[in-house]
Order: C-alpha cells, then structure tokens, then sequence
C-alpha cells in the first residue's frame, strides 16, 4: 500500500496486512505416464518442488489435504501427445474428495501428432479436516490414434495455496 504524510512528504510503501498464502505446495510428475484410453486416469504427480506445511501426499495418493480450512487457489496443467487420427479429446480435471470437481476440454479433429499444454483450475473452499483434492485426465483418440502420455517435468504441474481472506 503506497501511504503519504500529506502534501511534500516522501511517499512510502507499507504492508497491506493481509497475511501469507500458506499453506501451499507444488509438484510435478516424474516419468512420462501412459493414459488410458476412455477411462479417468489420477495424473502422478509424484514429486514435490515445495510444500510449505507437509499437507501433499507425493508417496501415496498424490493429493493435497489441507488442515487449514479456508479458500484455496487449485490448479494443474499437463502437456501431453495428442492426435495422429481422425479424433483426439482430452480432459484434465480437478476431483475434489474423490468427485469430478471442474474440467477443462481440448479437442481435435483429423490432426497430426502434436504435443499440448492443458489448464484447470478452480477457487476451493476446504473444511480444514477431511477434504482434498486430486487431478485426473481422460482420453478419447479414435482407433490407430497415438499412445497418448503425460510428459514429465515442469511442463505438467499440480499446485495449491490458502487465498489471504
């Protein structure tokens, strides 16, 4: 917040007050992973880049469990091969407690191979105990389509963090 003592006065930046966005966590998937076909698959995002208070599970069930209730900012994205055939759909999702949250589509029709980059996210409000969440993919490639697969690395990401309220 920029503040002044009045007219003349040297203008100073001050905090606004509102607190920190933890807890927060981000991780990333390992190894290339193969996606099943017509079928959700639980995205393995199996290692953590940080994870302030201990809250994602990267061993187990890759998911976050905060114990902190409140709003959270939620967000995944995935780069994955897609097309070589007449039909490619695929979708990325956030499941919140085991159920299909929010999703985002990509679709192509009669395309060639090609990699993409998929987006979902969503603001969460989490009960501090028991809720959590997890992201899943589907696909659909019409037959002698390509094997499709998550890449591994940076370019596909599963993060999270408290929203200051």
């Amino acid at each position: 917040v920029l503040t002044s003592s009045g007219a003349g006065a040297v203008c100073a930046f001050e905090d606004a007050g509102g607190g920190v966005n933890t807890p927060a966590f981000q991780a990333n998937v390992s190894g290339q992973q193969t996606i099943s076909q017509s079928t959700w698959t639980k995205v393995d995002y199996d290692t953590e880049i940080f994870d302030t208070d201990s809250m994602y599970d990267q061993t187990t069930n890759q998911r976050f469990t905060p114990t902190t209730a409140g709003k959270y900012m939620i967000g995944a994205q995935m780069l994955t091969t897609m097309g070589g055939k007449d039909w490619d759909t695929n979708d990325l999702a956030i499941y919140l407690n085991g159920s299909l949250y929010t999703k985002s589509r990509y679709q192509l029709e009669s395309c060639q191979t090609q990699t993409s980059g998929m987006n979902v996210h969503a603001i969460i409000d989490f009960d501090g105990s028991s809720d959590y969440v997890e992201i899943y993919t589907w696909r659909y490639t019409s037959a002698g389509g390509n094997t499709p697969y998550v890449s591994a690395g940076t370019s596909s990401i599963f993060w999270g963090y408290k929203l200051i309220e």
